[in-house]
Order: structure tokens, then sequence, then C-alpha cells
């Protein structure tokens, strides 16, 4: 075939070879020094969840109030800050909740970094729902003390904090402010949900996140990940073990710059916003020691009373890693559960299926209607000895694992840094067995900055003398 004659004069104008010199992203980790403290210390133990415990639901009627309780201790009441999600209600500094026009109202508490919310649906004195079979509570003008806890939805099934539930030992908790807002008319806007989601592009500000989060909308990419995480071809290294990054990248203390393993610039995430993939939570979790607010803790939260509907992920709880009940998980860097002093945390990850373990079934995570959870799990540092939470980056830890705590691999702090799976099944054991395992070690890395890279652009050039496609790199 003869070579086109523009492409020849054009390729053969290209006779010289480049290189460019990529150096990482020229921000620094100290405008990230003030994370405050999540967990509440009293005298006698630390307060590591808030919960509002004589109410989740409730319908009162307008000019009717109803005092919440909660389970901090009388020395931090003072400390509680409480508040309204719109004028449907109010709510004073003692928690006490006055219904004033009809619609729905999000109440929130919080303490520090730590919250919990209830959703109270305000109607007409003659428009309260008949109750006879419906577990929410019903309050009217002449009630001026809340109904017996017992008539309140059922709370006493809450795991045990000394059992594991769903293989960790936590209770459910919620430790984001923005994560439990229920969905309600006051929080719907223009552009429509559907509308938003066919026409957005990822968040480009701070403020923006935030303005998104109010109204159940996503930060980040809409993709469902896979199970399995995709590793970057290139991995840097020291001695034969890969680098996790110790220079995280952050713009300012609300803005973390996701780099790849060059150092290059990939995306962005902002703290307060929604994210469901893999790559973007993980840089979440690394760099804000928290969730998105797409997240609850709540594991029975119903998508369809929530504002992020399809886009809504379960469960934010402690994970002990404890190797005495659980045999076949691998023990995890300076965890609690087996001696350590670094408390992690864990949360789900949606994917479109987890097929490596029998005990789930094959689909994707959440419909719109229905969460079938999966097993796929972030596990993370989030508090240090004194329940801090965690800054020194010698003792921030993210790992990855999507067959239940079966094997896991390293978050190594830049996109597609997936460290070398070890566990239960990489060394031949049998899934979740108690009796027949052989969990391999964790794989160890070494704590250091991502090396600046040379990247080499190749030139391909026509000869049209000797006629063929010359190459250089």
């Amino acid at each position: 075939m003869k070579p086109i004659p523009n492409l020849r004069r054009t390729l053969a104008a290209l006779l010289l070879t480049f290189a460019v010199l990529l150096s990482g992203v020229g921000c620094t980790a100290s405008d990230s020094a003030s994370t405050s403290a999540v967990a509440v210390t009293t005298a006698s133990s630390p307060l590591s969840a808030l919960e509002i415990t004589n109410c989740e639901r409730a319908t009162l009627e307008i000019g009717a109030v109803y005092q919440l309780e909660t389970n901090a201790p009388a020395d931090l009441a003072d400390e509680l800050e409480w508040s309204a999600s719109n004028g449907s209600a109010t709510v004073d500094a003692a928690g006490k909740v006055t219904a004033i026009s009809a619609g729905k109202v999000a109440i929130t508490v919080r303490l520090g970094e730590l919250s919990d919310s209830v959703l109270f649906e305000i109607v007409e004195p003659d428009a309260a729902p008949d109750t006879s079979e419906d577990p929410d509570v019903t309050v009217s003008p002449d009630v001026t003390d809340p109904p017996d806890p017992s008539d309140s939805p059922d709370t006493t099934d809450s795991p045990d904090p000394s059992d594991k539930p769903d293989t960790t030992d936590a209770p459910d908790t919620d430790d984001s402010a923005t994560n439990d807002d229920p969905d309600s008319d006051e929080l719907t806007i223009s552009p429509e949900r559907d509308r938003f989601y066919g026409d957005a592009d990822p968040a480009d500000s701070y403020e923006e996140a935030l303005e998104r989060s109010k109204n159940g909308q996503l930060s980040g990419a809409l993709t469902v990940p896979d199970q399995a995480p995709t590793v970057s071809l290139y991995q840097p290294s020291v001695d034969g073990k890969l680098i996790r990054n110790s220079e995280p990248y952050f713009a300012d203390s609300n803005t973390y710059v996701v780099v790849d393993a060059y150092g290059a610039e990939v995306f962005r995430v902002y703290r307060g916003g929604g994210y469901i993939t893999l790559e973007e939570v993980a840089a979440y979790v690394y760099a804000f020691g928290d969730v998105p607010a797409n997240y609850v803790s709540n594991k029975k939260t119903d998508p369809d009373e929530s504002i992020w509907g399809e886009y809504l992920r379960l469960n934010h709880s402690a994970f002990s890693g404890s190797t005495s009940k659980y045999p076949y998980e691998p023990q995890l860097p300076r965890i609690s559960g087996c001696g350590g002093d670094l408390y992690y945390y864990e949360i789900d990850i949606g994917t479109t299926g987890t097929d490596c373990d029998p005990g789930y079934d094959i689909c994707i995570y959440n419909d719109g209607h229905t969460i079938t959870r999966g097993a796929a799990r972030i596990v993370y540092t989030r508090y240090d000895a004194n329940r801090n939470n965690i800054i020194d980056p010698n003792e921030k830890f993210v790992f990855y694992t999507y067959n239940h705590y079966n094997d896991f691999q390293e978050y190594l702090g830049y996109y597609g840094g997936w460290g070398v799976l070890f566990g239960n099944i990489t060394g031949g054991g049998t899934l979740s067995s108690k009796y027949d395992y052989n969990p391999t070690s964790y794989v160890e890395s070494v704590l250091a900055p991502l090396p600046k890279q040379a990247r080499v652009l190749s030139v391909f050039v026509w000869v049209p003398e000797k006629n063929f496609l010359w190459a250089a790199a």
C-alpha cells in the first residue's frame, strides 16, 4: 500500500524525539493537619457513637411537642447541638421538638463530629394517620410528654458491641453529620434528579460538593464498580516493597488531589461530597478519615426513604479483626482486635455483584429500591490508641476486601495503587472456614513519597526514502 502523500509529508516533518518530565502535584499535607478528634471522651469511657434513643421516626400534629433523648452522659448534655432541617419544626437546646407547619423535617443532634438524626412528619390536626398498625409515634398538641419508649420502634436488637455483625463487632453508628438527611420535599430542588444525573459532571469545588450533598446528588463518578480493583501497571517500590504514598496531595483542607503512580493528578475528592466508586471512596477515607456523605451506618436504611436513592451506601461500624474469633481472617497491622493500638472501621463498597462468596447474591448493590450488600468492604484505621482521629501517616491504613474479610489488598494512596493480595484464599484455605483456614500474612509496604518519574512520549516518523515508519521512545 502506498503511503498517503499528506501523511508522508506530515510524518516526515517529525524528526525529533522528546521526553516530558512530570513532577508531583505541588501540594502538601500541612493544610489537612487541623483534623479534630471524633471520639468524645468522658471521665469514664469514650463516646464513640451518638444516638437518639427514644425515637427513630414520628408523626406530630401541628402544635405538638416531643422531647428527644440521647445516649450522651449528663456531663456532656450542655455540649449537644440540636438543629432542624427546615421550618416545619423547631428544636431547642435541650432537644424539645415543637411542630410548626405541615411537612417533613429532620432533627439532628451533634457532639463534635458525632451525630444522629430522626425524621418527623408534621401534619394538620385532622390529618394524623391511623397508627393502629403503624410503628411510628403520633403526638397531638395536648401531649407535652413523649410517649412511653415501648411505643417507639424497638431498638433493643442493635448488635452487642462484643459481637461482630457481618463478621465485625460494632453496633450501627452514624458519625457523619450529613449522612442521615431523610428524603423530604424541602430537599428536592431543580433540576430534577434524573436530569441532574443525565447532565452532571463531577463537582469541581468544595462548595459545589456540599450543595450537591444537601440534595442527594453525587460529587463523583456514577459508575458502579466491579468487585476487583484495577491495579496500576506501574507501582513504585523500594527494596522489593511497594511504596505507600507518604505525601498526600491537598489543594486545601477540604480538597484532596488523587494522583497516579507518577504523581500526575487524576481527579479530586471534596470533604462532605458523595462518592460510590472504589477509587473515590478509598481516596476519601484515606484523605479525611471518614466516610462520604452518601454513607449511613444503619444497615437497614431503605433507599426509597433516602435522598440518595440508588447511590445510598450502608455501614460505618467498628471492625475488630479478631483472629481468635475469625481465624480465617488475616491479621491487619496493629489492629485492636489482636492486641494492637489502632481501631479499624469498615464500610460497604457497592459493586455490580460479588461472585466469590456463595452467601451473597450476585447482583447490583443498590437498584434504587433494594440493597443487596454483597461481600465487598473497605476497612481502615479510624482511631489511634487514645481514640483520636488518625493523623500520623504511619498509622493510616486502608484495605479492601471483596470476599468478606478472607483476603485483603492495601490501598497505597494513589490511583490504581492496590497492594499484593493476602489472606485465607490466597493461602489455600476454605472460604470463611473456622476449621480449614490458612491466611497468609500482610504484605508490608514502605511509607515513602512517590518518586518523580520521567514519562517518554513515543514519536512515530514516516521516512519516505526508506518507505517505513520509524518509532522512538
